[in-house]
């Protein structure tokens, strides 16, 4: 909730895209920086905010230099809540294009999904993780094969051009959050879990002794 300072529904009709977590592979990034590249003839006021720190930085400093793409990519770092909530209030779409790494590591449901989505942000996640668990494909936002750069392109686009669609897409997406994403549901759901397995413990006839806990 401190990252989300003001809901605005007001904020298309701009090209600033957001993305937010770690910088690690898995993450997509490059994927992101590439994308934005080819986004940049049809949008050229286009400008991707890339935040967080990591280990995969070097390589997201050598994508952007050796396309030349400096002018249309902000590498933030690490920042305070205050200036998130920023970028978040002047994004007009968010996207992580995280992907499973042929080793099979992967995400879960990336909390930046139910951020920016609260916030009104139509978003892009990638395949292979738990992304529908926050994102309604075509409803609030889109879920792509993050490897493939046009197809992601393509979503990208589709978002950026069609107010009235990004606008629907916000308004499903802060429903969607209120209704099962707050930090009071996920406090009631995760009590009522740990209730239930206490009563059943309670109830199983060896609840007393402790050697078969």
């Amino acid at each position: 909730p401190e990252k989300i300072s003001s809901i605005n529904t007001d904020r298309f009709g701009g090209y600033n895209v957001l993305s937010v977590g770690r910088i690690i592979e898995r993450k997509g990034f490059h994927s992101l920086i590439l994308a934005t590249k080819k986004l940049i003839k049809q949008f050229p006021k286009i400008s991707t905010n890339i935040v967080g720190d990591g280990p995969y930085l070097p390589e997201l400093k050598e994508l952007i230099k050796i396309n030349n793409i400096d002018n249309y990519i902000k590498l933030h770092g690490s920042i305070s809540d205050e200036s998130l909530s920023k970028l978040y209030e002047e994004a007009n779409l968010f996207v992580l294009a995280h992907m499973m790494l042929d080793n099979g590591d992967t995400e879960g449901c990336p909390t930046v999904f139910a951020e920016a989505s609260g916030q009104g942000i139509p978003i892009i996640g990638g395949t292979g993780a738990g992304a529908s668990t926050a994102i309604d494909d075509g409803e609030t936002g889109f879920i792509v094969d993050s490897r493939d750069i046009n197809m992601l392109t393509e979503k990208m686009s589709t978002i950026l051009e069609n107010e009235s669609l990004a606008k629907k897409m916000s308004l499903k997406g802060i429903e969607k959050i209120n209704k099962g994403f707050t930090p009071k549901f996920a406090g009631s759901e995760f009590y009522l879990s740990i209730d239930k397995l206490l009563k059943n413990y309670r109830d199983n006839k060896n609840w007393k002794d402790k050697s078969k806990w």
